[in-house]
């Protein structure tokens, strides 16, 4: 909330005055206001709903008697007795903006020891206070909304027909627009009636420590009451007052009135014009160096008085400049300043790609046969059947029968994939003594797991907002039998970066970065073309000179399981593992990249700002 200058007057009866420089200051001895009992912490203007509220906070929660104006006042007060204002809460707040409109300006002020508060209300607005442990609330709305059910607590007494001069002072300044300068002057008050403005310009100077010099012009009565403003502030509004103005020039403050000074910059305006058509024109050769001198051309157009003239020598990328010598130093400044380097960057990658695969398998072969006949002499003395034979059916030429009787007759044929350097395998055979039963059984187990990391780290440099490609990879030969007979092709399998850097005024970096990463995949179609993988990233980011950005990671994991086995066998609790094969694989892929931008010729490549 803007908080303009305190405008809200203490109270005071009859003053005794004394002409000190011509104005006029309180002389009046005053008597010793009464230690406070409380300080102010904090002031805070807040919007409810339905209505705003003015919210005080003391240091002590102790009860807050306070002394209202009289109902129907225009500009409400109420003063709370013996309770100190800190200095920084002094002031008055235009909450015209945030307070619905049934509020314009909060002023708060300290007088005599007591803390005094006034409000410029709109017409037709309902108000009421109350405390609550170590807060002091004012509340407004219009009498058409709903006011909040609050136990008030008022202590209506009599107050002083001071309060009347306070509200009309801040009602008449709160109608005056914010002003949008700002103002760091010492802060003082000043109470003067029917002072002469040159001494109050005097009283000014002493107080700013600088030189005020004020025309014949000059001239007038001045009354003026303000309280806690910067001097600077103060000056203004004197001279808004007066219909006068200020130039400034080092320390010396000249005062003139509005139309004089207004008069005094056309003639100044008017005497350049002339100065302009009567100097005589000089030619000037100014060379570029960095840029064309075509695109330089406009800016320097633009600075030429109406007699001057500018031409492009292309051969030699100079500006050939016509007009008088003043206009030919600013442009020759202009010229120097934009005509730099173009920004190199030096744009260094480090592109980091881990790899892990884990992946086991768990197996079982077991079988046999088993037979009754006279040649194992355990015929079955029957006439059908005689010989009876079982013998497992799952085999075939390409079992593995290592470590069992052959033929190993395999009811469940589900090995691991164990063989030399991939896994291991066991095997136990049972049999009786005359070959009548043969049981054989094979365990097999294979596990595999590996890590690969890969890290590369290309630089390149670059021109500011031109493309920089990194690509790191290998073309892989395709063989591919068409109808006119087999054909090569190459597909690339690589690693792509592509940049466009963009250097900013303030030494940062902006870069367009595309990240690509192709693989070849398993599968392959009808013809036996392989698919590609591909992994991609853009982004835009800003990133300081020499700091290191990370560009996202592309992170893929594969998780297989897979389970051979014989129909509803494979799913018994425990015996199923006689009659199942599992197999598990997990593979990672992770791709980081790590980008660093550097600008080669920093010094020599930014603009240097001037005047």
């Amino acid at each position: 909330v803007p908080a303009p200058a305190p405008v809200a007057a203490r109270p005071a009866a009859e003053e005794r005055k004394t002409l000190v420089a011509d104005a006029v200051v309180d002389a009046t001895p005053q008597p010793a206001p009464a230690a406070p009992v409380r300080n102010v912490k904090d002031v805070r203007f807040e919007q409810k709903d339905g209505f705003v509220r003015l919210t005080i906070f003391l240091d002590d929660a102790a009860p807050v008697a306070t002394k209202e104006s009289p109902k129907g006042a225009e500009v409400p007060t109420l003063r709370v007795p013996r309770t100190a204002l800190p200095e920084n809460l002094e002031r008055t707040l235009d909450v015209s903006d945030v307070a619905g409109g049934v509020l314009s300006a909060v002023s708060t002020y300290a007088d005599g020891g007591d803390l005094v508060i006034a409000a410029n209300i709109a017409p037709g607005t309902e108000h009421r206070h109350w405390a609550k442990k170590d807060r002091l609330m004012w509340d407004f709305r219009n009498r058409t909304a709903e006011m909040p059910t609050t136990k008030v607590a008022q202590y209506p007494e009599e107050v002083t027909s001071s309060y009347s001069a306070a509200s009309a002072a801040l009602q008449a300044t709160s109608k005056l627009a914010p002003s949008k300068e700002r103002y760091n002057g010492r802060r003082v008050s000043l109470d003067i009636k029917d002072a002469d403005v040159q001494n109050v310009l005097r009283l000014l100077a002493d107080v700013s420590k600088l030189n005020i010099v004020a025309s014949d012009d000059v001239s007038g009565k001045i009354t003026i009451k303000l309280r806690n403003v910067p001097w600077d502030q103060a000056l203004d509004i004197v001279l808004r007052a007066k219909q006068l103005d200020k130039v400034r020039n080092g320390n010396i403050i000249r005062v003139a009135p509005v139309d004089v000074l207004a008069k005094e910059e056309k003639l100044r305006i008017d005497r350049a014009a002339q100065k302009i058509e009567l100097e005589p024109l000089t030619v000037r050769l100014i060379p570029v160096s960095y840029s064309l001198a075509s695109e330089i051309e406009p800016q320097v157009k633009s600075l030429l008085s109406t007699r001057g003239k500018v031409n492009i020598d292309a051969r030699t990328n100079v500006l050939v400049v016509e007009d008088i010598a003043e206009v030919l130093l600013k442009a020759e400044r202009l010229v120097r300043t934009l005509d730099t380097q173009t920004p190199q960057v030096l744009i260094e990658s480090r592109i980091v790609e881990a790899r892990s695969n884990f992946s086991r398998e768990l197996g079982i072969q077991w079988g046999g046969s088993a037979g009754a006949s006279a040649a194992t002499n355990n015929a079955t003395g029957l006439t059908f059947p005689n010989t009876i034979q079982v013998t497992g059916g799952s085999t075939d030429q390409a079992t593995n029968e290592f470590g069992v009787v052959s033929p190993a007759n395999y009811a469940v044929n589900l090995p691991a994939a164990a063989g030399s350097g991939t896994g291991g395998a066991l095997g136990f055979t049972f049999g009786s003594l005359g070959g009548a039963a043969l049981i054989n059984v094979r365990l097999s187990a294979a596990e595999a797991s590996g890590k690969v990391k890969i890290i590369s780290a290309p630089r390149v440099v670059t021109l500011d907002n031109r493309e920089a490609k990194i690509v790191s990879g290998e073309k892989i030969p395709i063989t591919v039998i068409t109808a006119n007979g087999p054909t090569t092709r190459f597909i690339d399998a690589n690693l792509e970066l592509t940049v466009v850097p963009h250097v900013t005024q303030d030494g940062a970096v902006l870069l367009k970065v595309a990240a690509k990463k192709n693989e070849l995949s398993d599968r392959r179609d009808n013809l036996g073309v392989p698919g590609i993988i591909t992994k991609e990233a853009d982004t835009v980011m800003i990133v300081r000179d020499g700091d290191t950005a990370v560009l996202g990671g592309i992170y893929r994991r594969t998780a297989i399981e897979t389970k051979n086995y014989v129909p509803w066998l494979g799913q018994i609790p425990v015996l199923g593992w006689l009659f199942k094969k599992t197999q598990n694989s997990d593979a990672r892929d992770e791709l980081l990249i790590f980008i660093s931008p550097r600008i080669v010729n920093r010094n020599a490549a930014l603009v240097q700002t001037s005047s």
